[in-house]
């Protein structure tokens, strides 16, 4: 590479991608004392397999499968047997009713089909419109806001019935 052309990875770099691999990995249920080492590992990764992303693409879907295929392996150890997804907050902070939220909200999210999660995640909690997200997956629009309606309606079950619970 010469030195006036820029480097294809940068996009890897950026604040914005990185501040997506730590919400992704916070989203798919990372405990929180290793978050930001497994957003490492995700970028590493996804350096290492730069060749395979095809830039027509969006580089989100392709950084969201590469995250859950980290925490798979991570959990997958055996000293991480624990469900990581459901790990208790905090005891100081399990008093706050916005940390208890959110904590079930990331253990229920946890517990949508991937297909399912990715389009929540993209669409209500990164706001990305359902066209956009059809096309970063790959699928009809159809697909995508049956997919969201499924997906919603899961998490609302899960909520209700863990507040009730």
């Amino acid at each position: 590479m010469s030195s006036g052309e820029t480097d294809p990875r940068a996009p890897l770099f950026s604040r914005r991608t990185i501040d997506f691999v730590v919400r992704s990995m916070t989203r798919l249920g990372a405990p929180r004392h290793e978050v930001e080492d497994l957003a490492q590992d995700v970028i590493v990764i996804a350096i290492a397999k730069w060749r395979s992303f095809d830039p027509t693409q969006a580089l989100e879907p392709w950084l969201w499968g590469i995250a859950r295929n980290r925490l798979r392996d991570y959990r997958d150890l055996a000293r991480h047997r624990v469900e990581v997804a459901t790990e208790a907050p905090e005891p100081a902070a399990a008093r706050d009713p916005d940390v208890l939220l959110a904590h079930r909200l990331h253990a229920a999210l946890a517990r949508l089909s991937e297909e399912v999660q990715l389009v929540v995640v993209l669409h209500d909690l990164e706001s990305w419109t359902l066209p956009e997200c059809a096309r970063a997956l790959g699928i009809t629009l159809d697909v995508a806001k049956y997919r969201l309606s499924v997906g919603r309606q899961s998490l609302r079950k899960q909520l209700e019935g863990s507040a009730h619970g």
